[in-house]
């Protein structure tokens, strides 16, 4: 028999498969070719909750090179995960580390 979880402990659960397939969905992203055209989506400072997804998929409906998302924590990236997996994103911590040059994370 299985052991009933506490609403606690599924909480738990639920948080650490979110964290794996963000992870996974991280990795796959690195291969992802850029858009045509020569434009970036910079969001920023967007709660994890907010779809972020639906972001990335308007700047992929535009053919947008890539989204440079700013101060934004993991998200719950199984809705849309191939759009997520087809256009390049990169994880910057501030506006500063664009100024020094950092772009992808």
């Amino acid at each position: 028999m299985t052991e009933k979880l506490s609403a606690r402990q599924l909480r738990k659960q639920r948080q650490e498969q979110m964290l794996r397939t963000y992870k996974k969905n991280l990795r796959r992203n690195l291969l992802a070719a850029p858009g045509v055209y020569d434009f970036i989506n910079v969001p920023d400072h967007l709660k994890a909750g907010c779809n972020v997804l639906r972001i990335i998929h308007n700047a992929k409906t535009f053919d947008a090179r890539e989204v440079q998302l700013i101060n934004i924590r993991p998200f719950d990236s199984s809705f849309e995960k191939s759009v997520f997996r087809q256009l390049p994103a990169g994880f910057i911590g501030t506006f500063a580390s664009i100024a020094m040059g950092q772009t992808r994370t």
